[in-house]
């Protein structure tokens, strides 16, 4: 029996594409042009909450985020390598936050360079931020859209990972 497919609609495909190119910043030796923030439509579905496991097939670390309790409420992150990308990036890497966005409003690097074995926890949290260029800042509040984009650097390969994610109540994930 033939099936037939019905064409996929114009915002759905630009969408999906979008999505591709934010899955892709995440691959070994990416473009850094597409770890930067990618714009949604209005109609795109909302971000995952910041709590739980983020990776995906093509992500070179498993990223666990969660927001600690009231009254303090940061988020909090664990950032591993996977076992495939530690044959990559070989025994010893650099990991930082180079870009970070609170709201689409860019934010002063949460997490400055972390030279250490593969095996590391590259681990950190955020509460306070201040605007990146500019005074001022705020404290994370429930609901506030955040980008965290990762980049890793070793003698023998580059790479980028990304969490895009909207903050949850105190004490989730």
């Amino acid at each position: 029996m033939k099936r037939s497919v019905a064409p996929m609609p114009r915002a759905a495909y630009r969408l999906a594409l979008a999505v591709l190119a934010a899955s892709m910043a995440a691959t070994v030796g990416a473009p850094a042009a597409l770890a930067a923030p990618v714009a949604r439509p209005a109609t795109a579905l909302a971000d995952p909450p910041c709590a739980g496991l983020f990776t995906s097939f093509w992500s070179p670390a498993l990223i666990t985020m969660r927001r600690s309790p009231a009254p303090v409420g940061r988020i909090d992150w664990n950032f591993l390598l996977t076992p495939a990308a530690m044959l990559v990036f070989g025994p010893m890497l650099t990991v930082s936050i180079d870009r970070a966005f609170v709201n689409s409003r860019e934010i002063t690097s949460p997490y400055g360079p972390h030279f250490e074995r593969n095996t590391y926890d590259f681990h950190g949290s955020l509460n306070k931020y201040n605007w990146k260029g500019s005074a001022g800042g705020g404290t994370i509040q429930t609901g506030d859209r955040l980008e965290l984009y990762w980049s890793l650097k070793s003698d023998s390969a580059v790479g980028q990972a990304a969490v895009v994610c909207t903050v949850t109540a105190p004490g989730v994930g």
